[in-house]
């Protein structure tokens, strides 16, 4: 019996460099081309939901940080969302769509890689987004349950990856997961910088705009600080995550006295 428990339980998973370095390569190219080709789109519909859905989870996670509350947040079949708080710091809560989707996906990309764990993390991403979305998932002003439906069936299918799929297949997923989070901002600077017409009130405003509204500046200056941050998460996930262990455990060069 507890020989049975210990197979089962989910093992880091050992990656040499040229398989760290392979599913990495195919897991960028894939969240690439998912997220540039019209013609995957029936691919990438399902991806951009879940990224919506971690956007908006962003904004209602930063308002319970901050001592508000989560009326409801929802996603719609158009690949927009809302997230409905009261109280907490809305300096915090308007920027954590974005940059909490980008600290969400580089954080990921940083443990998948210095701490292969991928089916552990597969079920605790899982877990939570069932979990959060029973709690805080409602209907859009259109009666489609979206949110609920995302939360469910990504939640459903992490758990069931990290009990059935191969550390490979789990590592590779997550990574185009990761990814495709962690450059939410960068990936939306358009919308960011283009949406709105200019009033703080009615239509639909963006986070950049409701951001320059409350506390000055243009939702261009917002939406490229936003963006600069989101590189700046991803490029230290890399550093630390890929880069410095691989500089730390290159051989030390000889010194001249050694030459000698």
């Amino acid at each position: 019996m507890s020989n049975s428990k210990q197979q089962s339980k989910p093992k880091p998973i050992k990656l040499n460099r040229r398989q760290t370095w392979i599913i990495l390569f195919f897991g960028g190219i894939l969240a690439y081309l998912l997220w540039n080709t019209p013609s995957l789109s029936f691919l990438t519909y399902p991806l951009r939901l879940f990224v919506t859905y971690i956007h908006e989870a962003g904004h209602s996670i930063a308002a319970l940080v901050t001592g508000g509350e989560v009326l409801q947040f929802t996603v719609s079949p158009d690949g927009s969302g809302l997230a409905t708080t009261a109280g907490g710091s809305r300096i915090f809560i308007l920027p954590a769509g974005y940059l909490g989707a980008a600290l969400f996906g580089s954080g990921l990309f940083y443990f998948l890689y210095r701490y292969p764990h991928p089916r552990t993390y597969s079920a605790v991403i899982g877990v939570f987004l069932v979990v959060f979305t029973v709690l805080y998932a409602r209907p859009d002003a259109g009666g489609a349950w979206t949110a609920m439906v995302v939360g469910i069936v990504f939640g459903l299918v992490l758990i069931g990856m990290a009990w059935k799929a191969t550390p490979h297949l789990s590592q590779l997923l997550l990574t185009i997961l990761a990814l495709l989070t962690a450059t939410n901002a960068i990936l939306d600077i358009n919308y960011l910088t283009q949406i709105g017409d200019g009033s703080c009130v009615g239509g639909r405003v963006s986070d950049a705009q409701q951001m320059a509204c409350q506390f000055g500046l243009t939702p261009t200056i917002w939406a490229f600080i936003w963006m600069g941050l989101a590189v700046v998460m991803l490029g230290a996930s890399v550093y630390f995550s890929l880069i410095r262990p691989f500089i730390n455990a290159l051989p030390d060069k000889p010194t001249q006295k050694n030459l000698k």
